[in-house]
């Protein structure tokens, strides 16, 4: 099963699990040389029998959702920082994706060292009953920015004055491949956020505080993100940037506040 395939199957079914009933019964771009991982087979091998290329993807969803588990319905819902998880867990309790947060990074922050380890989470996911894949999420807001010795773009607020909306595509273009290569799939970027007051410390995540130019920027940046096989996230809507000075929690002054919309 392709990438993108498999990307836009593992979403829908994730979305589709809120709904579904409840039942008691690869490939990717950008591979990197050197990378070699192995993990135990368990003996599951019932993923070419359930996919089937000449149904459409809810027909295969509808397939899937029908074999679940409750158990595995519920990994799959689950997002792990990868920290906190090993690659038999991923098999242990069907978990359905992993984040590396910020910071989150390899011993060694090398493209091959990530591309190891985003294979050894897929590579256990593959194993599971039904080998549903994994999708590997990363916060690579203005670049890759957790790989040392990539290309750092300027954050939202520098775009946003510039107000070149072809360029943020671009930007957003040249950071799918690179997650590409990683084998990340899924980026929790870009920051829709609408800064109504300069005091707030996280300004520099916003395009604008100009909710129409925050749009113009950040749709060709969704769209070519999306075009080079990485899902996009628009966060963190809704009402980001808008709250109200004082009412801010964890120590912040108007972060994680009251909003008055």
């Amino acid at each position: 099963m392709g990438n993108k395939k498999a990307v836009v199957l593992v979403m829908l079914l994730l979305i589709s699990i809120f709904t579904g009933s409840c039942s008691d019964s690869g490939e990717r771009a950008g591979v990197v040389p050197g990378v070699n991982v192995s993990v135990p087979d368990n003996g599951y091998d019932e993923l070419e029998s359930l996919y089937d290329e000449k149904k459409s993807v809810d027909e295969n969803i509808s397939t899937f959702l029908n074999e679940m588990t409750l158990e595995e319905k519920v990994g799959q819902m689950l997002q792990v920082e990868r920290r906190s998880i090993s690659s038999k867990d991923i098999q242990k309790f069907f978990i359905g994706s992993v984040l590396a947060a910020g910071g989150s990074v390899p011993e060694k922050n090398t493209m091959v060292e990530w591309r190891k380890l985003t294979d050894e989470y897929k590579s256990a996911a593959a194993h599971t009953r039904l080998g549903i894949p994994l999708l590997f999420a990363i916060d690579a807001v203005h670049g890759n920015n957790n790989l040392e010795n990539t290309v750092i773009y300027p954050h939202n607020i520098g775009l946003g004055a510039g107000s070149d909306s072809e360029l943020a595509g671009k930007i957003a273009g040249a950071t799918a491949l690179e997650l590409n290569a990683a084998g990340i799939d899924w980026n929790f970027s870009p920051c829709v956020a609408v800064s109504n007051d300069i005091r707030w410390g996280r300004s520099y995540e916003s395009f604008s505080e100009n909710p129409d130019l925050v749009s113009i920027m950040s749709i060709p940046y969704i769209t070519n993100m999306q075009k080079n096989g990485v899902v996009a996230c628009a966060k963190h809507y809704v009402a980001d940037g808008a709250v109200s000075y004082g009412t801010g929690d964890s120590g912040y002054l108007m972060d994680q506040g009251n909003v008055n919309i």
